[in-house]
């Protein structure tokens, strides 16, 4: 899918976070794709299921564009969102900048960035989310 899904509390009857991304196919492994948000993990009810579990997965997602860009990227969230905390986080995790939003639409400055990819985070009273971007 091309939004981002949280699946947080979800039995994934293991504590080993890294083989749970193993088997998620998602952004990290495909750019085009939405990210998926596991943790935290739940192993208590792995073996005490009954019935079917409910999927009910609210989507929650932003587009930034233009993608690559130079001097300012627009942010635009999906559904309506009364505020957000925004991080941009250069490849080897070190923040770049972090700045409060308070509409749907926003531009943000990265023309101070070095070129390269980076990762913008919002997070939101829904969850936090990422994308990847480029900035030439």
């Amino acid at each position: 899918m091309s939004h981002n899904w949280n699946v947080a509390n979800n039995y994934w009857c293991t504590t080993d976070s890294a083989a749970t991304s193993y088997v998620i196919y998602d952004g990290y492994d495909n750019i085009n794709l939405g990210l998926i948000y596991f943790m935290p993990i739940d192993t208590l009810s792995c073996y005490l299921i009954t019935e079917n579990p409910k999927n009910e997965f609210e989507p929650f997602s932003f587009n930034i564009y233009p993608n690559p860009s130079s001097d300012y990227l627009t942010l635009r969230f999906t559904q309506n969102n009364s505020k957000a905390t925004i991080k941009i986080y250069n490849l080897l995790g070190e923040l770049k900048s972090a700045t409060a939003i308070l509409h749907q639409e926003t531009k943000i400055n990265i023309s101070d960035l070095s070129n390269g990819i980076y990762i913008l985070e919002a997070d939101t009273e829904k969850g936090i989310m990422r994308q990847k971007f480029i900035k030439q």
